[in-house]
């Protein structure tokens, strides 16, 4: 039958793509590259080459002096979608996608997230189950037991906190899961998702640099964050917002423009909005 897929052709297809993603990226590739992050064989490598040559005709070409296979000038991408924080996320994963740089992260301050916990919250989400936890809350002074409904996880930079509708204080919040002493049964979910309206909501954090800034040093940060005439824009959840707030010390800004180089310029009318 005419246009019937064959088997494999999917896992091809993902192999074509690390092709163009080297080419691109890295400009070189070999059947190594191939064998060695898919664990297939040189004469399937050789095979998935030829068939990114039919289908990106002119892209690349074998470079007998160097012995690899090397993107030409023109290059244009035929199967990707070029992505620059996709390429620096594999990057920072290590995950050897791309075989170029090595990635230095700042250290922070490692974050309890129990095995236990992290299951049985993800059980209760895939059900749609109400959990019952144990919880260290900074406003209370002993653990207590509760039951929340799950439904999401959210990470502010520094730490992961499971998104609930806690049934003892009848609205949707936050349970940073290194703070769940213990977790007891599931029972029948007694909350929608849908009805976390901060959560399904999403707000335009508009921002600007610093008005102390030098025209010099302006220019500096708006090319850094990709302004447009000035502005920029943070798409967020209305559920993270404060944590935005805290990351960019819009809820305490400095005077200090070296030290507080972008403002917001509308957080006051989205907070008006809730």
């Amino acid at each position: 039958m005419a246009g019937k897929k064959k088997k494999g052709d999917g896992a091809q297809a993902l192999r074509l793509v690390f092709i163009e993603t080297r080419l691109f990226w890295a400009g070189r590739i070999n059947r190594k590259d191939l064998c060695s992050h898919f664990g297939i064989s040189l004469t399937q490598a050789a095979l998935d080459l030829r068939a990114y040559y039919q289908i990106a005709p002119g892209n690349a070409f074998y470079s007998h002096a160097k012995r690899v296979i090397l993107a030409r000038e023109d290059f244009r991408p035929r199967l990707i979608t070029p992505d620059p924080n996709q390429v620096l996320g594999h990057s920072l994963l290590r995950s050897g996608y791309l075989g170029i740089p090595e990635v230095a992260t700042m250290p922070v301050p490692a974050r309890a997230v129990p095995i236990e916990t992290l299951r049985a919250l993800m059980h209760a989400m895939a059900t749609s189950s109400a959990l019952e936890i144990r919880y260290r809350s900074m406003s209370g002074r002993e653990p207590a037991w509760r039951e929340i409904t799950p439904h999401a996880f959210g990470h502010d930079g520094f730490r992961w906190h499971a998104r609930a509708f806690c049934h003892r204080d009848r609205r949707f919040k936050d349970f940073v899961l290194g703070r769940i002493v213990e977790t007891g049964d599931t029972v029948p979910g007694k909350a929608r998702p849908e009805d976390d309206k901060e959560w399904e909501e999403f707000v335009d954090l508009r921002f600007t640099p610093h008005p102390g800034l030098t025209q010099t040093q302006r220019q500096a940060i708006e090319q850094d964050y990709g302004m447009v005439d000035g502005v920029g824009i943070f798409r967020v959840r209305r559920a993270m917002l404060h944590y935005v707030k805290h990351q960019l010390r819009f809820d305490e800004p400095s005077a200090d423009p070296v030290r507080q180089q972008i403002m917001p310029l509308n957080l006051e009318e989205i907070e008006r909005g809730r």
